[in-house]
């Protein structure tokens, strides 16, 4: 079920109508002490809206904004992202003044979404052999019975699709627990190898070198701290 969150704001007389839109005010705030979160536009935008993005003090964030004759600014946070439906005479510098002002209370809700959509994705993981599990955005298929010592990929370890087949050094009649406990042994060494290149990315920008970095075995959502 597509639960969305949903706020509501100002009601007001119409102010004049302010067609260019203006750089939002920067309020100055404590950084989020968690990751980004992905607000990509969708790739087809409802009738009648388009698709914005306010940069706000922790990060940017994209939006599909729809016109309507309410009387005021109406934000929902679902599935889909975050979606805007203001009044006509509300200028797009107030709209996104609006998006810096709540921009805490939004991408908290995005993160409930995207830590939903995690559940969801592990909650439908078959851990046998013809089974699918989430990776990197896509579902790759468990395939046992590989004669060999070791996990075998079938596809772009970093950019895989829908379908790509991991192959585990398993017999067809493993049990559940010994196909996860492969198949995530396989994703942490993956994650290792991801995280590795994105940090000698970002050391060669900042010219900065940590003295150590591990992965944790987190039960619950990676990439927050």
């Amino acid at each position: 079920m597509n639960q969305a969150q949903q706020l509501e704001l100002f009601t007001a007389d119409p102010d004049p109508i302010d067609p260019t839109p203006a750089a939002p005010p920067q309020t100055p705030k404590e950084p989020l002490a968690t990751t980004t979160i992905a607000t990509p536009c969708p790739p087809d935008l409802p009738a009648g809206s388009r698709w914005r993005e306010v940069r706000t003090a922790d990060q940017a964030i994209g939006f599909v904004l729809r016109r309507s004759r309410r009387k005021s600014i109406g934000l929902v946070v679902s599935d889909d992202g975050l979606q805007i439906t203001a009044p006509g005479w509300v200028s797009l510098s107030q709209i996104d003044a609006t998006i810096v002002e709540k921009s805490r209370w939004i991408l908290k809700k995005l993160r409930i979404q995207q830590a939903r959509r995690e559940q969801l994705a592990m909650a439908d993981t078959h851990w046998q052999d013809g089974g699918t599990i989430p990776y990197l955005g896509k579902r790759i298929v468990i395939r046992l019975g590989v004669a060999s010592d070791g996990w075998l990929f079938e596809g772009a370890p970093f950019t895989p699709g829908d379908g790509d087949v991991l192959r585990l050094p398993l017999p067809h009649d493993a049990d559940r627990l010994r196909v996860r406990d492969s198949a995530h042994a396989w994703l942490q060494r993956k994650a290792t190898d991801w995280f590795g290149l994105r940090l000698a990315h970002f050391q060669g920008l900042s010219q900065l070198q940590p003295k150590r970095w591990r992965l944790s075995s987190a039960t619950t959502r990676w990439g927050s701290c």
